[in-house]
């Protein structure tokens, strides 16, 4: 785990954290900003995310904890860097952590860094609803899409982009991006 004394932390927080409103309220649904607190809990979160490849490695387990540590810290320290003006949540579920959504908000996008929730919580709509309510959050403010990236080998989540209107664009490495197209309000 994450020791605190190891300085992963947030960037400073520059705007508030948009509030979840009452569509994800209904599911129980909150957004916080992250905090050096629940680093340990985010680094639980990128395991989970790595479990089927890591189950596939030979490896002895405290050799598979140590490299997810340290991807994890390479992770981090990435996306604290290269997005330090982005929004950094935690999702949490009848206020108690259940994932993670990192959003970028640029002039005419807002890209999702990431989204991801723990494996209890996978499969029961909970993405689609946090994707949708950001969609909504970005019409609002008149951005002109919501895009992110998915792994090539993820295709329940293309799936789940693709059904809520994401459309594929170039392959970049080993992630696809795609983009959601918003309407104009008024």
């Amino acid at each position: 785990m994450v020791e605190p004394s190891q300085s992963l932390d947030f960037p400073p927080r520059r705007k508030p954290v948009a509030a979840a409103g009452p569509a994800l309220a209904r599911r129980g649904l909150s957004l916080r900003a992250a905090e050096t607190a629940d680093l340990p809990f985010l680094q639980a979160l990128f395991a989970s995310f790595r479990a089927d490849e890591m189950a596939m490695v030979a490896w002895p387990d405290a050799a598979k904890a140590g490299f997810l540590q340290s991807q994890f810290r390479l992770q981090h320290t990435h996306f604290t860097t290269h997005f330090a003006g982005g929004d950094f949540m935690v999702i949490e579920r009848d206020r108690r952590a259940a994932g993670r959504l990192y959003l970028d908000w640029r002039e005419r996008e807002v890209l999702v860094v990431d989204i991801g929730f723990m494996p209890e919580h996978r499969g029961a709509g909970l993405g689609e609803a946090v994707l949708k309510w950001l969609a909504t959050m970005a019409r609002e403010r008149g951005l002109e899409r919501v895009s992110l990236h998915v792994t090539l080998n993820n295709p329940r989540a293309r799936k789940l982009y693709e059904k809520l209107g994401f459309k594929a664009g170039m392959v970049e490495g080993q992630h696809l991006r795609m983009a959601l197209p918003l309407k104009r309000v008024g």
